[in-house]
């Protein structure tokens, strides 16, 4: 590593992070200041092209159809051609660095008025020379015209600068007989834009690759470092009087603090306490973490039924509705609160008979102003020959409802809940199936696990 690299790893960080940070700025500025400057030089110069080819192709429009209806056997060509050309060049005139072009489809052949340039190329050209040029400059945009049949705007490259042009279709008797254009030069503070970003593109080519060296030694640094951990670590899985050797910045914070809980481990009954220890704090935890999320369902309810009964107080049958359901889950509510003070001793069970159908109507029956809020289509399906059922109703009511509300989440949009019971065998079941993303192949296995969700902020107790 060199001489002069920091070896606290928070001082290497800051360092690369501010070598990274260089090309962002970079190229920041480049979005906020240059292009900016280009897109304004870009469309004052396609407003201005814009008009002079719509009055252009307006002209010559009007002038050849009005010559059609007086000689149907006029040559459309010609017209086009004339008509072009008496208007071009009062334009040219007034736009020295205006070159303004008509392209006929019938002949494939192009027509000029107009220079970009004062002086020609170095060795000059011919007439014809210089037309094959200008149609190569401008053949893509033709093609493009003339296969969509709408204007466009393109930059275009020629022998020594680049240049703006507009070309728009022209129409007789709703045919796409030409296209007309209008060319001019971009302005030099494009061409030194343009060089500026080079040189910013080299410069932040530059200060990447050596941002990406320097990550690279430093990471080469502590893959070293952490081999010598390994190695000791080996070493003391055999003998715990053979400490790991001492290093400098974090890793000598790591390799210090092995050492000290190998020193540790000497101390059998001190961990055992501890494990002991953590093991009632981790049960506790659980215990709690469980009834909180209990708790959330019927809070979610009282609030999502307060809100509908704002609109709605007039009405006192809904009202009286809606009182029902805060009652109800506020009845629910202390019953957990109950459980909650009494969770030193057994659950019991409470087991009853009665009939699974009048449970889930009842549970769905709470839910329906949720459903109605996130926009849950709900279909019931009991089968015909379901039997009573022996079990908690209270317990099943939670889970239920755990299972319900579960599905409303993963419908934030809305969608379909289907609850389905049926016989299989001696067992009566209860499906729910909704319509949200569902769950990924690979946590299936996972899904039973206490603490597992996939859900931002979610318990993995539901």
């Amino acid at each position: 590593m060199f001489s002069f690299w920091p070896k606290n790893f928070r001082f290497q960080m800051v360092i690369l992070v501010s070598v990274l940070l260089v090309p962002v700025m970079i190229m920041a500025f480049d979005i906020t200041f240059l292009s900016r400057t280009d897109d304004v030089l870009v469309q004052d110069l396609e407003n201005k092209l814009t008009r002079i080819v719509d009055r252009m192709s307006n002209q010559i429009q009007n002038q050849v159809t009005i010559q059609l209806k007086e000689n149907p056997e006029l040559d459309v060509s010609s017209a086009l051609r004339k008509s072009f050309e008496e208007g071009a060049e009062p334009i040219v005139d007034i736009n020295k660095r205006v070159r303004l072009g008509l392209y006929i489809v019938e002949q494939d052949k192009i027509y000029i008025q107009g220079y970009l340039h004062e002086n020609p190329p170095p060795g000059g050209e011919s007439p014809s020379t210089r037309l094959q040029r200008i149609y190569n400059e401008t053949a893509d945009g033709i093609k493009a015209v003339l296969a969509g049949g709408v204007p466009i705007t393109k930059l275009g490259k020629t022998w020594d600068d680049r240049f703006l042009e507009y070309l728009a279709p022209i129409r007789v008797n709703s045919q796409l007989v030409a296209v007309v254009w209008a060319q001019e030069r971009m302005h030099p503070i494009f061409a030194e834009s343009a060089n500026a970003r080079q040189i910013i593109l080299i410069f932040t080519l530059v200060i990447f690759v050596f941002g990406v060296g320097t990550t690279l030694v430093s990471i080469v640094s502590w893959v070293r470092k952490v081999r010598h951990i390994r190695d000791g670590l080996i070493k003391l899985e055999s003998n715990l009087n053979s400490p790991l050797p001492d290093m400098p910045g974090e890793m000598g914070q790591i390799t210090r603090a092995i050492n000290k809980m190998a020193a540790s481990l000497t101390e059998k009954e001190l961990m055992a306490e501890e494990l002991r220890r953590a093991e009632y704090l981790s049960a506790l935890g659980r215990f709690v973490t469980d009834i909180a999320h209990e708790l959330r369902s019927p809070v979610s309810i009282i609030q999502t039924t307060v809100e509908l009964m704002e609109p709605q107080v007039r009405n006192q049958l809904e009202l009286k509705e809606c009182l029902a359901m805060i009652q109800k889950q506020l009845d629910r509510h202390n019953l957990l609160t109950t459980e909650l003070l009494n969770f030193g001793s057994p659950t019991r069970v409470k087991r009853e008979i009665f009939d699974l159908r009048e449970l889930v109507s009842a549970v769905t029956s709470t839910v329906k102003q949720l459903f109605r809020k996130n926009k849950i289509v709900l279909s019931i399906i009991h089968s015909e020959e379901l039997p009573f059922v022996k079990g908690d109703q209270e317990k099943l009511t939670q889970t239920f409802m755990n299972l319900i509300i579960n599905a409303i989440q993963a419908m934030p949009h809305g969608g379909t809940l289907t609850i389905e019971t049926f016989v299989k065998g001696d067992a009566v079941c209860v499906s729910f199936t909704d319509t949200g993303e569902g769950i990924k192949q690979e946590d299936l296995t996972e899904i039973f696990k206490p603490f597992f969700s996939r859900k931002t902020g979610g318990s993995g107790l539901g």
